[in-house]
């Protein structure tokens, strides 16, 4: 190791050190809030968000200013070289577009060939979608009926969308839905990664190689598990980001017709919102970072038809939700501004024995490693320019994409904070040791297989990936098992408590038009066929002063209240954080009947 690698070395190892001591101490003023979080007892819950900042650009800031010493580092020349880059001819590999399409394929079979989930249902995640999307139903409400802290869509649209399609309501239906959007998230995964397999400029064989193992292995990210407790490393949630990656790589790479994708680009940036809140702030920053790019590329005409088509969109989601926009707005709002507070954990301290520290540890340093490696590979030109912009792009994403796991550190959200980093890193470490090998002609293909042969042996190598997740018969019966699964009965879902709970239930409401819930398991609208009183369905999503009182206005009229008894041990319970509210319950209203960990409290006339 040379005196300059040693230096670099040094450097890299004390920030790092630095950063992570810090971490311990940088603490912002905190805030009177007037929430209840136990989690963060006088504590700012803008906190982590500094300490990770500091922590990623203390080493990057480092190693920024240690290539520009060495003169390794000069951004006019990449912004020069982006200027005068045309459009990169790339010769046609005939083999790499058929595996693409077989591999495509494949992933559409064990699509088809999928059990059905029957697992139990999740009173919490599963019902937020459920109960909403029914009130939906019943009255037609968005954003005015409920107050929805993911997204429109993912809330509301889709079960009442594939509710409407087969003229039913089940939870089969909805988990089918999810199925979907995996099968989408597995299909973009592919096209990104044949898009840079083609960018690589990777000698043919080698090109196919790169294609089928990336492929194949970021495919192991996510997996049709509908289980939000069972976590993997890309959430379906990604699918507008993904979708965005694509159509970038389509834009960069494409000789004409890339006006199309500049505008598909510019209309996902408003519509992002009505997916999902949190992923549409990161994906619009993503934007920003591309419009950055078109700006340095000198490509104003590009930044024209953006804009022009991100306004367009912006007011044509203005005349489509009507007066429901002004909801959307102050929905947004607050959940941009409050769910932090009230839900927000601490994230672990790196380096630790904190609880997860270990696992974000890891991941901290793997995006830290895709920012360094990002800003080593700017001006080395024996690197396709297109690749570079790729790499910088997905390691901008990998960095805001921890975000989620600042607001919610626990294991399931660091976790799926995670795959772009893994995504990166498998990228950059196949593509470097396939380029090895090419150079030293380890792997002597051309004289080992004709191009048919070679076909073979990836097609071999995907059946076998594939082998156990594919089921003939499951193919061929698709259509009666899924209309099957979407009539399943509801209580296939329910353990005997939870149908016990519904059936007495139902006995004392019947004969009330909505009821409202003052506990976290919000399925049960859902499985009784009622709404929510209030638009305060799912109370998990309250956490200031302001929104308790706000629902307490509400529950004026509200008749009949579902609430968890005193010794509920199964789940958390919304008492213990919702003071005003469950002082206002307690006064006005009288228990009927305790059913399981359940009471029934009726309004005292």
């Amino acid at each position: 190791m040379n005196k300059v690698k040693i230096i670099t070395t040094v450097v890299l190892l004390l920030s790092i050190i630095l950063g992570s001591i810090l971490w311990r101490f940088l603490e912002l003023p905190y805030v009177e809030t007037n929430v209840v979080n136990n989690s963060l007892i006088n504590k700012n819950h803008l906190n982590d968000y500094l300490r990770y900042a500091v922590f990623i650009f203390i080493p990057s800031a480092s190693f920024l200013l240690l290539r520009i010493y060495q003169r390794k580092f000069y951004i006019l020349k990449f912004i020069n070289e982006l200027r005068d880059n045309k459009l990169s001819i790339y010769k046609k590999d005939q083999n790499l577009l058929t595996i693409n399409i077989l591999l495509l394929l494949f992933v559409v079979l064990e699509f088809l060939s999928l059990t059905f989930p029957v697992f139990k249902l999740d009173f919490l995640h599963e019902g937020q979608e459920l109960s909403s999307s029914y009130k939906s139903v019943i009255d037609n409400s968005l954003w005015s009926g409920s107050f929805i802290i993911i997204g429109l869509i993912q809330e509301i649209l889709t079960s009442k969308f594939i509710w409407k399609i087969f003229n039913h309501e089940s939870i089969g239906l909805m988990r089918y839905a999810d199925l979907i959007y995996i099968l989408l998230c597995k299909i973009f995964i592919i096209l990104i990664v044949y898009k840079v397999s083609i960018i690589s400029k990777l000698n043919i064989f080698y090109k196919e190689v790169f294609f089928i193992s990336c492929s194949l292995i970021c495919l192991t990210l996510i997996n049709y598990n509908n289980d939000r407790l069972d976590y993997d490393y890309i959430l379906y949630r990604e699918l507008f980001t993904l979708v965005t990656i694509y159509f970038f790589l389509e834009i960069i790479t494409r000789e004409r017709g890339e006006n199309l994708f500049i505008i598909l680009i510019s209309l996902i940036g408003p519509f992002s919102f009505l997916w999902s809140i949190d992923r549409a702030i990161i994906l619009n920053l993503i934007l920003i970072v591309i419009l950055f790019y078109f700006l340095l590329s000198s490509n104003f005409k590009k930044i024209i038809l953006f804009v022009s088509f991100y306004i367009i969109s912006f007011l044509f989601i203005i005349f489509l939700l009507g007066n429901e926009f002004g909801e959307f707005l102050k929905n947004s709002k607050i959940v941009i501004e409050e769910i932090g507070l009230a839900h927000g954990t601490i994230h672990p301290v790196p380096f630790s024995d904190d609880k997860e520290s270990t696992r974000a540890t890891k991941i901290l340093l793997l995006i830290l490693f895709n920012i360094l490696i990002s800003i080593s590979l700017i001006n080395k030109t024996r690197y396709p320019i297109n690749l570079r912009v790729f790499f910088i792009l997905l390691s901008i994403i990998s960095f805001l994409g921890y975000s989620y796991a600042l607001n919610r550190s626990d294991k399931i959200h660091i976790a799926e904070s995670s795959g772009y980093p893994i995504i990166f890193t498998v990228i950059l470490i196949l593509y470097f040791l396939l380029q090895f090998l090419s150079k030293k002609n380890l792997i002597i293909s051309k004289y080992l297989f004709s191009k048919k042969g070679n076909f073979f042996l990836f097609f071999f190598i995907i059946f076998v990936f594939f082998f156990k997740s594919i089921n003939i018969e499951n193919i061929y019966n698709y259509k009666n098992r899924l209309n099957k699964y979407a009539y399943l009965n509801d209580e296939i879902y329910l353990d005997k408590d939870a149908i016990k709970l519904i059936n007495v239930t139902k006995n004392y409401v019947e004969q009330y038009g909505c009821i409202q819930l003052f506990t976290y398991d919000v399925a049960i609208l859902y499985l009784l066929r009622k709404i929510n009183c209030t638009k305060y369905y799912f109370v998990w999503s309250i956490g200031t002063q302001h929104l308790q009182e706000d629902l307490i206005d509400q529950l004026k009229n509200v008749k009949i209240i579902i609430a968890d008894t005193d010794n509920n041990k199964k789940n958390p319970s919304p008492k213990n954080n919702l003071v005003l509210v469950n002082e206002y319950i307690n006064k006005k209203y009288k228990k009927i009947i305790e059913i399981e960990d359940k009471v029934i409290l009726k309004l005292v006339e």
